[in-house]
């Protein structure tokens, strides 16, 4: 489904200039775009009998932001898919990611980075539901940055590592040789209790 994707990307990483890219615009619309939109339109019905409040995916641009970094490069060399909950207006909510790069494709669900008051709402959660949190996060391997020591009032608790974390969001890596919508298909329905939980707690709806 994704062999072309990732050729297109291998050698987007070996000519990351424009150039380049303007000459292979017509591959990268055939080769990524095309493609990353019919997975999204398999996808979004599935995820509609989920919750109907994840039912629509958007693609990442392309282009990165350089304004303050000292990489140059203009085209990022990965293919990010997003399926955000309705009321989210940025990727700091939850939703599931499917995630396309050489030696390195994914999916993600949950929250990244979520703003204060939200952080704040999930690890409460947390502290006063341990087992609803471990039930939601059954089965999964969480990842993502965490702070370096834990608040006093979180050491010794069952789930002192989750609550010193600034993401909330599990990872799952898949062989693209293989079935990426199967496999994306069922990572987000074993997902989906994480997802519900975080959702809770920062006021969207599951």
């Amino acid at each position: 489904m994704f062999a072309a994707t990732l050729e297109f990307v291998r050698e987007l990483r070996a000519n990351n200039n424009r150039q380049w890219f303007q000459a292979n615009r017509p591959r990268y619309e055939a080769e990524v775009v095309a493609p990353a939109r019919r997975f999204i339109a398999e996808m979004c019905p599935w995820l509609a009998q989920l919750s109907p409040y994840l039912a629509e995916g958007t693609l990442f641009r392309i282009h990165r932001d350089v304004r303050f970094s000292a990489d140059k490069s203009p085209y990022k060399t990965h293919v990010g898919i997003h399926f955000r909950h309705e009321d989210g207006k940025n990727a700091h909510c939850p939703g599931y990611y499917f995630h396309l790069e050489p030696g390195e494709c994914f999916g993600g669900a949950g929250i990244w980075r979520p703003e204060k008051d939200q952080m704040q709402s999930i690890r409460l959660a947390i502290l006063q539901r341990p087992e609803a949190w471990a039930e939601a996060k059954r089965g999964l391997e969480l990842a993502g940055e965490s702070l370096k020591r834990p608040q006093k009032e979180w050491v010794g608790h069952p789930q002192q590592e989750d609550l010193m974390r600034k993401d909330f969001v599990a990872l799952e890596k898949f062989d693209p040789t293989g079935d990426p919508l199967a496999f994306f298909q069922d990572f987000t329905r074993r997902s989906s209790p994480l997802l519900s939980f975080l959702c809770q707690q920062t006021g969207h709806p599951f």
